[in-house]
């Protein structure tokens, strides 16, 4: 239909462009817009053109190819290698990021670099919190968007007040971290690998909290402001739309509309559980709802007059969904749900997204509820306590 296909193009369109207005923040929204759409509509062909030529401004994103070389590591960079190395193109409003052709990010940026260096990255990349939802895929997009640069000691890699323009994973030295106020300089501490520097001021687009600069000679690896946020752009589009698959599966949920389901998927985030592992405990209280992307639960009550007695009520698997029922009551946890013959994947919405979200689902899942007390009595399990109140 064409309502359709309008409105997931005006989604997709009004979603790139809120993006861009919450990390540019302009004075001036209108202009800003104006800005926006009149640069978009301008460069609507060349963008997808594929045959577009490699331009210098493109290039300048790449650094001195000999600063990889072993016998110039701690050498201090000539003035040919530092003016190509801090050669960037100026933030541009309206830039535009498009997740479905994100791929090309590596095919524009791809420095090789060692397996041993992948994966000290990839360790340094894991515990960013930023980076937790990025699939593999996503991560290697990061690997081979990342250059190598040597820095000499007291070298400045960012200063205070500058506009952000790239992200730093330190390999090798130590950088201290200095704030300038009144004129003052203070030490904030140092840093050294394996961690990471520069983020915030590219996702808010900010201007550099503090000055870093290079205590030893060192090594960084560095991820360009257009890499870093299109690698963002694309993980948060996956992630949406691999959960609103997920969802619209999900019967309970029909009664979403198209906007309301969106708006659960980018409230949900992923739990990876073990084999036999707990991951709800009977009488516990309730925080999460959980849909199963994959692996088989089992659920089980203990006995309340003898605690050592547990009874398996059912299973449930992918596309299925258990933790509702002390949520919609406002109770603990009525039974414990343990992963089944192997590891078990979910989609966790926590209370506050419950209450906020699932309004429209909430009298579907009560109905629900009285399938699941007459499984309890068949048992010969008591009911569940009463709402408070009731």
């Amino acid at each position: 239909m064409i309502v359709t296909r309008t409105s997931q193009e005006l989604h997709k369109l009004l979603q790139s462009f809120i993006l861009d207005v919450f990390t540019e923040q302009p004075d001036d929204l209108v202009d800003f817009a104006a800005s926006y759409f009149s640069k978009l509509n301008t460069s609507r062909k060349p963008i997808h053109s594929s045959s577009t030529p490699s331009t210098q401004e493109e290039d300048d994103f790449y650094c001195s190819e000999s600063l990889s070389l072993p016998s110039d590591r701690f050498k201090r960079p000539s003035y040919q290698q530092n003016h190509r190395l801090y050669l960037r193109r100026d933030s541009v409003a309206g830039e535009v990021y498009e997740p479905v052709n994100s791929n090309c990010v590596s095919a524009q940026r791809f420095y090789p670099k060692s397996e041993d260096a992948r994966k000290r990255l990839e360790n340094v990349i894991g515990n960013i919190f930023i980076f937790k939802s990025c699939g593999k895929d996503q991560i290697n997009m990061m690997l081979d968007a990342m250059y190598e640069r040597v820095v000499y000691q007291e070298e400045t890699i960012i200063r205070q007040g500058d506009a952000g323009d790239n992200f730093y994973i330190i390999d090798e030295g130590e950088f201290e971290v200095l704030f300038e106020t009144n004129g003052a300089q203070e030490k904030l501490g140092r840093l050294k690998g394996p961690g990471s520097f520069g983020e915030l001021a590219l996702m808010y687009n900010c201007p550099r909290s503090a000055t870093i600069r290079a205590c030893t000679p060192g090594v960084l690896w560095v991820l360009d402001r257009k890499s870093f946020r299109r690698i963002l752009v694309d993980t948060t589009e996956r992630k949406r739309r691999h959960y609103e698959t997920l969802l619209e599966r999900i019967p309970v949920l029909s009664q979403l509309t198209a906007y309301e389901r969106t708006s659960l998927a980018d409230a949900l985030t992923t739990s990876v559980y073990r084999d036999e592992e707990c991951i709800i405990r009977q009488d516990d209280p309730a925080d999460c709802l959980y849909f199963i992307e994959s692996g088989i639960v089992e659920i089980s009550i203990r006995d309340s007059k003898d605690r050592s007695k547990v009874k398996v009520i059912s299973t449930a698997g992918p596309g299925e969904y258990f933790g509702e029922l002390a949520l919609v009551n406002k109770t603990k946890r009525g039974a414990s749900v343990h992963a089944k013959g192997g590891q078990v994947t979910c989609a966790v919405l926590e209370v506050n997204a419950f209450e906020r979200l699932l309004g429209p689902c909430k009298g579907l899942m009560q109905r629900n509820m009285k399938t699941y007390e007459e499984e309890r009595k068949c048992l010969g399990i008591r009911e569940m306590p009463p709402k408070p109140g009731n």
